[in-house]
């Protein structure tokens, strides 16, 4: 399956992504939420195409994420919003997801807590044997897409600056473990957590539900 690499139209996209999530839990259909949003130019874009672009971005994003998630989107505070957001790109970006889990999970696993654009071009040239579509784009689009892959890590938390590359460890609210956890938690390691805590995590809920 081709890798989809349509995310450099935007990092997490915070604040549009949150209007459109509101828009929809009022409207409850995502031909409506179109119609509003080019309506009233919501997501502010100086063009039509380009709110239809963003629009259908943030919806795959959103899409993916489950019931719960969504609810908790609207209701929490800033911190697990862009988390959840966060999930939501992971889950619909297997090239992120990848990226993610094989680089720099695997990078905090070994106490190695420095993320580089060496780093991130291995990644591609080794994921190029399996995904030509990585090899057919130019190189001011590759420049592009790590731009908004490191911006998406500065923006969730994960790197204390785009300059530093230095990796920081997910501190997870419980609610949004629960809504994890609740969906499949094999979705924590996306925020770096070792094989052990996700199985910590589990009894701990599973404990909680039977209670």
């Amino acid at each position: 399956m081709k890798y989809k690499l349509s995310f450099s139209s935007g990092a997490l996209l915070i604040p549009e992504s949150i209007k459109v999530m509101e828009l929809y839990a009022r409207l409850g259909d995502w031909e409506e939420v179109k119609e509003q949003c080019l309506a009233n130019n919501l997501l502010q874009k100086q063009t039509a195409a380009s709110s239809k672009r963003m629009l259908r971005e943030i919806r795959f994003r959103l899409s993916g994420l489950t019931d719960q998630q969504r609810a908790l989107l609207l209701s929490s505070g800033y911190e697990d919003q862009v988390r959840i957001l966060y999930l939501g790109v992971c889950k619909y970006y297997k090239f992120i997801r990848d990226f993610i889990l094989e680089i720099i999970r695997n990078k905090v696993l070994t106490f190695d807590t420095i993320l580089s654009r060496v780093d991130y071009d291995r990644f591609v040239d080794y994921k190029m044997e399996s995904h030509p579509e990585l090899a057919a784009i130019s190189e001011s689009s590759g420049i592009k897409l790590r731009t908004v892959i490191w911006r998406m890590l500065g923006e969730v938390g994960l790197l204390e600056s785009t300059q530093t590359g230095i990796i920081i460890p997910f501190m997870l609210s419980e609610e949004l473990v629960k809504v994890i956890v609740d969906d499949n938690p094999e979705w924590l390691k996306v925020f770096l957590l070792p094989d052990r805590d996700i199985e910590r995590l589990v009894v701990k809920y599973d404990a909680k539900q039977q209670e």
